[in-house]
């Protein structure tokens, strides 16, 4: 999981299976259109955690405005953001109600024009936040000095 392309590409000559799935953050706030495009063609399912941004993207103006739009609520306006991108989710939750909103994202569709307005909120600083999550990882998982981490990979 948290595969970055340069990981994939760096791990493909030694893959006797190819993995199916991918388990990355995604959201509209941290958007990686050409990640998630790469994956999709390699036949890798996108899933993605961490879908509400701690929060973040229930407070956001343009998912608020959606999800009155349609009638929804802005977990529902995210997770049906990630059913029409074919991204399987991880919906956690210990409340029944909040269970109960979250299997409620099938039954109603986003426009083209939703979709473009949720794709255009991710920034160049939460692209390179998670840059920097994702390098700060690989030394605390892996205890490789700083110097030896990946500089260049492609983070949207």
């Amino acid at each position: 999981s948290n595969y970055t392309i340069e990981d994939y590409e760096e791990l493909k000559p030694h893959l006797t299976i190819a993995p199916v799935v991918n388990q990355i953050e995604a959201s509209p706030l941290l958007y990686r259109k050409n990640t998630f495009e790469y994956f999709h063609n390699h036949q890798i399912q996108i899933q993605a955690y961490r879908i509400l941004r701690k929060g973040a993207s229930l407070e956001n103006p343009v998912v608020i405005q959606i999800a009155q739009k349609h009638n929804r609520t802005p977990a529902q306006i995210i997770g049906r953001w990630c059913l029409e991108k074919q991204i399987c989710l991880i919906v956690n939750s210990t409340k029944k109600n909040r269970m109960t909103e979250s299997a409620q994202i099938k039954d109603f569709n986003l426009t083209t024009e939703d979709i473009e307005l949720l794709d255009s909120l991710t920034t160049k600083e939460s692209l390179n936040s998670f840059k920097t999550t994702y390098q700060s990882s690989i030394i605390r998982d892996t205890n490789i000095p700083f110097s030896s981490v990946r500089s260049e990979l492609t983070i949207d």
